[in-house]
């Protein structure tokens, strides 16, 4: 029985980890969870009473339980299912919101039903700007990859302090490499003449 092995070996490597292993887990899956969801939503909430911990959490149970299975010889990378499962209940919330809103239902009722409306949705000359933003912005910091660290984490929705855990630093310094990239991008808007 297949939902019983993978739940069963889901269970073994949990119980294999120790109490810094698992916190770290849910806290990369947690940084990932956010990031998916911003990124899908455009920086809107989660339905009120949840957060980005929240679906880290109900993938962890889920693949405990049995309902998502783990095939842990074909996929023995154990956080990478586990965002995979963040995948799908993401892909869940976002799909009854846009049921709600193509049924007619406009962007209360959708609340009212649990689910977070889109009040905006970024045209498609909106993404293609912010994706080529983002790539200059990772072309000016390629050469340090402590700076490449910290803009990955950023573009995963991490606050500062979840970065320094992540990365093993301290705020201090992970708030000083955010000025460093934030410098460079002014630099290169000042000689650009943008100055935005």
């Amino acid at each position: 029985m297949m939902t019983q092995q993978s739940s069963n070996d889901a269970a073994r490597a949990f119980q294999s980890m120790g109490d810094e292993e698992r916190r770290l887990l849910v806290n990369r899956l947690t940084l990932y969870a956010r990031g998916e969801w911003r990124r899908r939503r455009w920086r809107a909430q989660l339905p009120e009473g949840n957060d980005a911990k929240d679906l880290a959490l109900e993938a962890i149970i889920r693949v405990l339980d049995g309902r998502r299975a783990w095939d842990a010889q074909a996929r023995p990378e154990l956080l990478n299912h586990l965002r995979d499962v963040v995948d799908s209940l993401l892909s869940n919330l976002v799909r009854s919101s846009d049921h709600l809103t193509r049924s007619g239902h406009d962007a209360d009722d959708a609340e009212a039903h649990g689910v977070p409306a889109i009040r905006h949705r970024a045209t498609q000359q909106q993404q293609l700007e912010a994706a080529e933003e983002l790539e200059r912005i990772r072309s000016l910091v390629a050469d340090d990859p402590v700076l490449c660290q910290v803009l990955a984490q950023m573009e995963e929705g991490a606050t500062p302090k979840e970065i320094a855990i992540e990365l093993g630093l301290e705020v201090k310094d992970v708030n000083n490499h955010l000025r460093t990239i934030r410098r460079r991008v002014e630099r290169h808007r000042a000689a650009a003449g943008e100055g935005r």
